[in-house]
């Protein structure tokens, strides 16, 4: 019996050992990280800026300089929102002195990464959604082909902008000039990660065209400096949200707590008490789930509820848009109307009017209502990720 013992405690060691080395290695890269061939790294980009002549370095957002010294050609942020003020004061000075910066996200979007990190397997087998340059007011853009927007949304044109891909209002890549140089905002920074930068090109077809972009971009000239901005955010960011206390834990001290929890069960198992085997008590009648449907309706229908059940057929379909769409909670209903009517391809006003209309239906309208908010959550979530 105690040989028995030993094998299992010395069983139980091993397998914490192989636990603590593999959790060591499995640290995973930093998203959009030029040295990572992760699906969401750029690696790629690297790869591909210095076949081509260029060079590309990385920089910390606090070593970003506007002084009397040189200036790269090209900078690369990729999440603009992890960059204090002063930090993106510092980055439209390099474009007022002729450099040409990139921003992954609009800098007044929400950081994509708050709401999850999009899995490897979805960035590398979704469907491309190839979108034309369209009136392309970009130059070097102009002459392009299609490009791959499948995790993207279309961003606002200010007045005065140039812009690519998408119409004078909304578009999936915005240029506004700042002094002797511009500021290019991409619609997401996806659009150059390792596994979206030519993604039919798996296929068999021919390859979209954006690694094309981002040459044209990122290389002005022969042997260009490109420099890509780390993804650490930065003290006095405007990064918030919720994060797992766990994810803020240092990986030793985490391993620590993975073997007591393990040194705990060990202990419980050993001292645990086996007394046969457990009785069973016979459990309460379950009603079916068909059962508690119908019975609910029909308590709805003989109280006339109809205002409450379109209320919150509406509510909770606006709740799983938002989840889906990236929109975070407390966001006006304009934001998602907008979103809503883009994806699905209707008019702002209809789509309004589905998701908020606040006059009661008719009792009688209600299955035409389920129906037309059945058709919406088809048509927009149908082609979208999870976030």
């Amino acid at each position: 019996m105690r040989g028995g013992r030993a094998a299992v405690v010395l069983a139980a060691v091993v397998a914490v050992v192989l636990l603590v080395v593999l959790t060591a290695r499995a640290v995973p890269d930093p998203p959009y990280d030029p040295d990572s061939p992760a699906p969401l790294g750029y690696g790629a980009l690297r790869e591909l800026v210095e076949r081509n002549g260029g060079t590309l370095s990385t920089a910390a957002p606090s070593e970003l300089r506007t002084g009397d010294g040189g200036i790269p050609d090209s900078i690369l942020a990729a999440l603009p929102s992890r960059l204090s003020e002063a930090e993106q004061e510092v980055l439209r000075g390099l474009a007022a002195r002729g450099a040409t910066v990139l921003l992954g996200t609009p800098d007044s979007a929400p950081d994509p990464l708050q709401f999850g990190v999009l899995g490897d397997r979805e960035l590398a087998d979704t469907e491309a959604r190839p979108v034309p340059p369209g009136a392309c007011t970009i130059d070097e853009l102009a002459d392009l082909g299609d490009i791959d927007v499948a995790f993207a949304f279309e961003q606002y044109v200010p007045p005065g902008a140039r812009s690519c891909y998408g119409t004078p209002d909304h578009a999936f890549v915005v240029a506004e000039a700042v002094g002797e140089g511009r500021i290019v905002t991409l619609a997401d920074p996806v659009l150059w990660s390792n596994a979206r930068l030519q993604p039919a090109k798996e296929l068999g077809g021919q390859p979209l065209d954006n690694a094309a972009m981002a040459l044209r971009l990122l290389l002005p000239r022969d042997g260009a400096e490109v420099v890509v901005v780390g993804t650490t955010a930065s003290p006095g960011s405007s990064v918030t949200g919720v994060r797992d206390p766990v994810e803020l834990l240092p990986l030793p001290v985490k391993l620590a707590l993975l073997q007591g929890a393990v040194a705990v069960l060990l202990w419980l198992w050993w001292r645990g008490r086996r007394l046969g085997r457990p009785v069973t008590e016979p459990l309460p009648v379950r009603i079916s789930a068909s059962e508690l449907v119908e019975a609910v309706g029909d308590l709805h229908r003989r109280r006339g509820s109809a205002a409450r059940a379109a209320a919150t057929m509406r509510a909770d379909l606006r709740r799983e848009l938002s989840t889906r769409l990236g929109i975070p909670p407390g966001a006006p209903v304009e934001v998602l109307v907008e979103r809503v009517a883009s994806a699905a391809g209707r008019p702002d006003d209809e789509v309004r009017s589905l998701l908020s209309d606040p006059s009661p239906p008719r009792r009688e309208d209600l299955a035409a209502l389920a129906a037309q908010l059945d058709s919406i959550r088809q048509e927009v979530l149908d082609d979208q990720p999870v976030r």
